[in-house]
């Protein structure tokens, strides 16, 4: 990484990652791309603060005036910044969310590659054994084909995701969990999130925050938003947070849904399961029937020149 480019991280790190300086809130988001252009236009640093004042940037002006010349050290143990003006920064954040995008994440664990190709894996908490099977094969055979898992840190389909990705024993295979609270908040009733080899974990949230409503939301379109297509595994019919978080995709066209519907498994799941998968079925996301389906589908939306989101179209994290 160059000077410049890594004088522009920590100055991002610096004013938006929650933490970061304890004795203060971070900037508001919502001009982050302009901070970004302002930076970038203006060296050396020294000039930053003057630069922002001149583009009405009076806040994040102010901030910078106290900018440390050593950044400080992390609030834990191994934790980095991943920031928006990094090479390695998910380009279909940036392309479809834009400055509704969190400009900065705690991270921990191995960075990506630039040209990682991501599939996100969802589902509920509350699985069965033949379930959380499906979920652990799935993560193994999407790391098997090359694709980086993603998913939220929670107990269920999200873990054992993670968790069959880990079982490519030799292999280069990597993971992403985004996800809703800290990175040091620890394993609780409902996260299932530990730090493992291989896997890179990224929390918009100080290190120490804990769940909540909305940043499980925007947790949700992350995640809908960062890879090819979400596969959802199982979820609750009309409630909880997969059936939210896959609804609301679907409405807001985040991106292509996979879910399982009319499985090996299908007939010994809940009546509410079987619900839903038909649900979002019709609500527009893709059934599959076994893994060789979805690779097959996977790899469809592969070879498209476009796939996702319309070409004009920028999602909000909220709405």
């Amino acid at each position: 990484m160059d000077a410049d480019l890594a004088a522009v991280e920590a100055a991002l790190a610096w004013l938006y990652l929650p933490g970061m300086a304890a004795h203060r809130a971070p900037a508001p988001r919502h001009r982050w791309l302009a901070v970004v252009s302002s930076l970038r236009a203006h060296l050396p640093p020294s000039v930053w603060p003057q630069a922002l004042r001149h583009d009405n940037l009076w806040e994040e002006a102010l901030l910078l005036d106290s900018l440390p010349p050593v950044p400080a050290a992390p609030p834990f143990g191994g934790a980095w910044a991943l920031t928006g003006a990094s090479p390695v920064f998910p380009a279909r954040w940036l392309q479809y969310l834009a400055h509704r995008c969190p400009p900065a994440f705690w991270a921990q664990g191995p960075a990506l590659a630039a040209a990682a190709q991501c599939v996100s894996v969802v589902g509920s908490r509350q699985l069965g054994p033949a379930d959380i099977d499906l979920a652990t094969s799935v993560g193994w055979a999407l790391a098997r084909a090359g694709y980086v898992v993603a998913s939220g840190g929670a107990l269920g389909a999200d873990t054992a995701a993670v968790l069959g990705v880990g079982a490519q024993r030799g292999s280069t295979a990597q993971a992403i969990e985004v996800l809703p609270h800290g990175l040091a908040l620890g394993v609780t009733t409902w996260s299932g999130s530990v730090p493992r080899p291989g896997v890179l974990r990224l929390s918009a949230s100080a290190p120490t925050a804990r769940f909540t409503a909305p940043s499980a939301i925007e947790r949700n379109t992350l995640l809908y938003t960062l890879g090819l297509a979400t596969v959802v595994v199982r979820c609750q019919h009309d409630t909880g947070g997969t059936w939210s978080g896959a609804t609301s995709a679907l409405r807001r066209r985040l991106g292509p849904v996979f879910v399982f519907h009319d499985d090996a498994n299908f007939a010994r799941c809940g009546a509410d399961m079987r619900a839903a998968a038909a649900a979002l079925v019709a609500r527009g996301a893709t059934p599959v029937r076994d893994i060789d389906t979805l690779l097959a589908g996977l790899s469809a939306l592969a070879a498209q020149p476009y796939h996702g989101l319309g070409p004009q179209r920028q999602a909000s994290l909220f709405a």
